[in-house]
């Protein structure tokens, strides 16, 4: 048979399988190809649904939603498929798989009366893992029909279906294992190693099977990329601050509440935050300070010291405190702006830190 001749017998047998009328069949004594088969299995997609994969597996629904591709592998045996030895491994496989899914589930329900879990919140955790599960079928169906497409000579986008369709990382991972064992597949189709898996690819030239391994490649690539961009997306994006209450950020605060000797009582830390000036005395050195804010923020507080104030901060030792605290305490801007010059002592840059000496005559905001 010429190449000719064979190429028109594939395409007889593709129009005859991705017929939407007819179910599959297979009359050919040879065995089917991989490429056959994936038309036959995306027929199944788009024509029947769980109820029709229920049926053939004979359990429920919703186990048999997790193992179509297992029913249509089995209904297409009984349809005269004679499949390629590697895929008949993957049906055993599959089938083992099914046969411990109720153990496993069992296995987990024990698990969830031993952990005190209750029945609604188990069936919530089920419905969403029946969500993920459904979803990722179908990002799978649609990829593989694009291995379709482009076996038939069009140029799809799996990048582009992913992001528009909603593709995350939990279906990410999956579809690059699923897209993964594909690609191993046809490098080994491509080694001539494996007699079956050559004589399966056998209606592809070498270059095309190259080809072939290269788009697979691109969507396993393009499925890691999803992932990776949305986890850059997560750590990018930071996470709002808690608002801390004023009265917890001034609660270290350690300061003289009240001097009975020279009569003067400390407003509350609470109005320091933003300020733009504090004024403090020490009662037991007798230093006057004024702390000035550094920006537009203000003046903070972390623990028991002042934040955010500027190298204009200093003090100085009082001689006569009495009346300088009485101007601090009652002037006006204009009288707190000569205050310190009234001092003639050596001024000292301020530290920032309160104790238990430390008033805390006047804030300015």
């Amino acid at each position: 048979m010429d190449t000719d001749e064979k190429k028109e017998k594939q395409k007889l047998i593709r129009e005859k399988l991705i017929g939407t009328a007819k179910e599959p069949t297979w009359d050919s004594e040879k065995e089917c190809t991989v490429s056959d088969l994936l038309l036959a299995i995306r027929w199944y997609n788009d024509n029947k649904d769980d109820k029709f994969a229920a049926k053939i597996l004979k359990c429920e629904v919703s186990k048999a939603r997790r193992f179509t591709s297992l029913a249509w592998s089995i209904r297409m045996v009984d349809r005269g498929f004679k499949l390629p030895a590697g895929n008949l491994a993957t049906i055993e496989r599959m089938k083992k798989e099914f046969s411990e899914f109720d153990k496993q589930t069992i296995s987990d329900a024990m698990s969830e009366a031993d952990t005190g879990a209750t029945p609604a919140v188990s069936s919530v955790k089920e419905k969403i893992e029946e969500g993920v599960q459904n979803k990722l079928d179908f990002f799978i169906g649609e990829l593989e029909g694009m291995v379709d497409e482009f076996v038939r000579g069009g140029k799809p986008s799996p990048y582009e279906f992913m992001t528009n369709n909603g593709v995350k990382s939990v279906h990410s991972k999956e579809i690059v294992e699923h897209f993964k064992a594909k690609a191993k597949e046809l490098l080994i189709a491509e080694s001539g190693k494996d007699k079956q898996l050559e004589e399966g690819y056998s209606n592809f030239s070498k270059g095309q099977l190259r080809a072939l391994i290269a788009f697979v490649v691109l969507i396993i690539k393009d499925a890691e990329k999803i992932a990776s961009n949305q986890k850059v997306s997560r750590v990018a994006k930071p996470r709002k601050k808690k608002a801390i209450s004023v009265d917890k950020v001034v609660a270290k605060v350690n300061y003289k509440v009240e001097d009975p000797a020279f009569k003067i009582k400390s407003v509350s830390p609470t109005n320091i935050l933003g300020a733009e000036q504090v004024w403090v005395f020490n009662t037991k050195n007798k230093k006057l300070g004024v702390y000035k804010a550094k920006d537009g923020a203000g003046i903070g507080i972390k623990g028991s010291t002042l934040q955010n104030f500027s190298d204009e901060s200093i003090s100085k030792t009082l001689r006569k405190p009495e009346k300088i605290l009485e101007k601090v305490v009652s002037g006006g801007k204009l009288i707190l702006r000569k205050v310190m010059d009234e001092s003639t002592s050596k001024p000292s840059l301020l530290t920032g830190r309160l104790n238990s000496d430390t008033v805390i005559l006047r804030v300015v905001k």
